[in-house]
């Protein structure tokens, strides 16, 4: 595989998900940490994907899990707006 088709898969996947995500996340700047988490995740996992495992599937339940993380972290750090 070249890299410019590398890319062009990471993009493709990119562009499925983030509508997925910004619809579940609180602000517009978790966005982009949700999806650079969720990335990493996809990639150190994918050694450990079986063959059988359908890959879509498998990507959303881990954007189910660094949505649901980003959620807990927000709540254990509320931001304190000042006037």
């Amino acid at each position: 595989m070249l890299a410019s088709e590398g890319r062009g898969a990471w993009q493709d996947i990119e562009q499925r998900l983030r509508p997925y995500v910004a619809r579940r996340v609180a602000s517009p700047c978790d966005i982009e940490d949700v999806l650079q988490e969720l990335f990493v995740r996809i990639h150190r996992g994918l050694s450990a994907l079986r063959d059988g495992e359908s890959f879509g599937g498998w990507v959303y339940r881990i954007a189910q899990s660094c949505i649901a993380d980003a959620a807990r972290a927000r709540a254990r750090s509320p931001l304190v707006l000042v006037d």
